[in-house]
């Protein structure tokens, strides 16, 4: 019998109680359902991110043809990559995010975070509650990674979709529906990509995306080219990581 059913709607809704029971019982369990051992403590789930024996290797979204975009999206990603390609990746990114630059970004940081809770505060004070995860937690790791890439009007606003719509395709079963939707966000996000490389290279600034435009002719060749190939590599990693720990329950 599978632990819990990831395409069970209460479940989706709220899996905690499951984990602290599994929790409670071992941490890590067979999942027929799956297909592979789940883990459910930190400690487990820590010492599978760092072991040096486990690793990701992508492998295309099938049926290939259908799904270019999102393919392209994870296909030489930072978090899908090991040995030396990630090495040469996580080069390039650490060049464009080091100290001084992200240091730059504290005030801004601060002062969003203060403009959300005070919002949330206020709407404590007139409605008698407000949603923390959609009110901060959901918005300010999105805002400030569009400060990292120093991303524009529209497109900034249409990141948080992207995100949430591209990583529906990292659940067991999607569906049909869904996963063209995910190929469309993500199809989009490249686009957006590719205007926002193509302009930082005419027009360069201090900002992380302009550093990281100029690519290394290492990064494989794929449906793009080279230079507007790389920005995705670094970029929608960046765009997705601030979901999983802020999406709202309901969604």
């Amino acid at each position: 019998m599978a632990p819990f059913d990831p395409g069970d709607p209460d479940f989706l809704a709220d899996p905690y109680p499951t984990f602290a029971a599994l929790r409670a019982r071992r941490p890590v369990h067979e999942h027929p359902l799956l297909g592979i051992p789940v883990a459910v403590s930190h400690a487990a789930c820590s010492e599978v991110l760092r072991g040096r024996d486990l690793g990701r290797i992508w492998v295309d979204a099938q049926p290939a043809a259908e799904f270019p975009a999102f393919n392209l999206l994870h296909r030489n990603s930072l978090l899908e990559r090991e040995g030396p390609p990630h090495d040469r990746l996580r080069r390039l990114v650490a060049g464009a995010f080091n100290r001084g630059h992200t240091a730059r970004l504290e005030p801004r940081v601060r002062a969003l975070a203060d403009r959300l809770v005070g919002e949330l505060v206020e709407r404590v004070r007139v409605d008698g509650s407000a949603d923390l995860m959609a009110g901060v937690a959901a918005v300010l790791p999105v805002e400030v990674i569009a400060d990292l890439l120093d991303v524009p009007e529209p497109e900034r606003s249409a990141l948080r979709g992207w995100s949430n719509t591209i990583v529906t395709m990292y659940e067991p079963d999607p569906g049909r529906v869904r996963r063209a939707e995910a190929e469309r966000a993500a199809a989009e996000f490249v686009e957006a990509l590719r205007g926002l490389a193509a302009h930082r290279r005419r027009h360069p600034r201090a900002t992380t995306s302009s550093r990281t435009c100029s690519t290394p002719s290492w990064i494989p060749r794929d449906r793009l080219r080279v230079r507007e190939s790389a920005p995705t590599s670094w970029s929608a990693p960046l765009l997705c990581c601030s979901w999983p720990a802020t999406r709202p329950r309901s969604t």
